[in-house]
């Protein structure tokens, strides 16, 4: 029970914490590509797309963090080995297909979907062979995350396109938006985990205090 509670505390402040970065990397993402490609001819960089699947595999890879931690922390490595191998597989096998007709489009999809089934085997395993319980807390904190995102992404609209015309400015967005982020996602996690929050606050306080 112990081993649970302090995993909570640790689970819920990783992603609190990812859920502020990505939604500002969600924002900065596209002016960093502009700025950093300004000038160059021939190739389309700024592809919206592209930009959506690259957020879509660094949430899936983070929300794995956790639970894989506390897989190899609980000895498990071997028992979970080969669904590592099957998350390659299936990487190799959708890129392969679909490379060919949607290039780099293609590769992504196949990163996606193998990351997709890795990160959800990955929470069921820990969530009920190590900590003996339903998954459904892990799964909705990674719900948390990526509804921090998505809400921060869509919040910032279509400024970034319109105010970062320097690097000074691309930096400024990225204090402004984390910071808004970390507002945002604060309100979130205190209504949502509200018991989670204190627990953390007295483990603080406590620390604090020797």
């Amino acid at each position: 029970e112990k081993v649970r509670r302090v995993y909570d505390l640790y689970e819920a402040a990783f992603y609190f914490v990812i859920s502020c970065v990505l939604a500002a990397c969600g924002v900065l993402i596209g002016p960093f590509i502009r700025l950093y490609t300004k000038g160059v001819q021939g190739a389309a960089y700024d592809d919206f797309g592209l930009v959506i699947l690259f957020m879509t595999v660094a949430i899936l890879n983070n929300a794995r963090v956790p639970c894989g931690m506390m897989i190899n922390a609980a000895g498990h490595y071997q028992k979970t080995q080969y669904r590592a191998v099957a998350e390659a597989v299936i990487n190799l096998s959708v890129s392969l297909l679909l490379v060919g007709r949607l290039g780099i489009y293609g590769v992504l999809i196949g990163t996606v979907v193998s990351f997709l089934y890795r990160t959800t085997d990955i929470i069921l395993y820990t969530n009920r062979h190590i900590l003996g319980r339903s998954c459904w807390r892990s799964l909705r904190r990674v719900l948390w995350m990526v509804l921090t995102v998505g809400v921060v992404w869509k919040a910032a609209g279509g400024l970034p396109d319109r105010a970062v015309s320097g690097w000074a400015q691309w930096l400024g967005l990225g204090m402004v938006t984390f910071c808004g982020a970390a507002v945002f996602a604060a309100v979130l996690w205190l209504a949502a985990e509200n018991q989670t929050c204190r627990e953390a606050a007295a483990l603080a306080i406590r620390r604090l205090k020797r």
